[in-house]
């Protein structure tokens, strides 16, 4: 998971990470789609607490798409938490968002767009990354392919269960 974080930073998202109350990252998600798309994965949770981030529990993220759709992708996804409202909207149980339509070609070092709530974008290589996107309703979501091939033109939705973790 570290290193996955350690890629959004180097894709230009460190003010993110510095300013954030706290964020989600999917390290591998999963979709397979053939007219409908569906997919998966499963991240941490942080918030932060003492000046660093802490992981606080864990999130499902579920998806499914309707429209034409013909492919699989993976690929990582983090989202941002501007505030603590935002986080508990996230953490308060089962939390929806859905993404717009939208057409777009993944492989392997391609730019990566905006996904669910939130504006954002990474776009080329770890090495000259810039990123620009905002908040939109205390969330701001990017995400950064890894493998595959998809042809998308759907209207997707997204849905995440929270776990807090364990306090001991």
């Amino acid at each position: 998971m570290a290193e996955e974080m350690q890629e959004f930073k180097n894709a230009g998202l460190e003010e993110f990470f510095e300013k954030a109350y706290g964020y989600a990252v999917f390290p591998k998600v999963g979709k397979f789609a053939f007219i409908v798309g569906a997919g998966g994965a499963k991240g941490d949770v942080y918030v932060k607490k003492e000046g660093s981030a802490q992981k606080v529990g864990t999130s499902i993220l579920m998806m499914a798409s309707g429209g034409w759709s013909l492919g699989l992708t993976v690929y990582a996804e983090i989202i941002f938490f501007e505030n603590e409202d935002a986080f508990k909207k996230f953490s308060s149980g089962n939390f929806e968002c859905q993404a717009g339509a939208r057409a777009h070609v993944l492989h392997v070092g391609a730019d990566s767009a905006a996904r669910t709530t939130g504006s954002g974008e990474t776009t080329g290589t770890s090495n000259d990354a810039q990123a620009k996107g905002e908040y939109q309703d205390g969330l701001a979501t990017f995400v950064r392919p890894q493998m595959g091939l998809a042809v998308d033109v759907s209207l997707e939705g997204q849905k995440f269960s929270y776990t807090p973790d364990e306090t001991k």
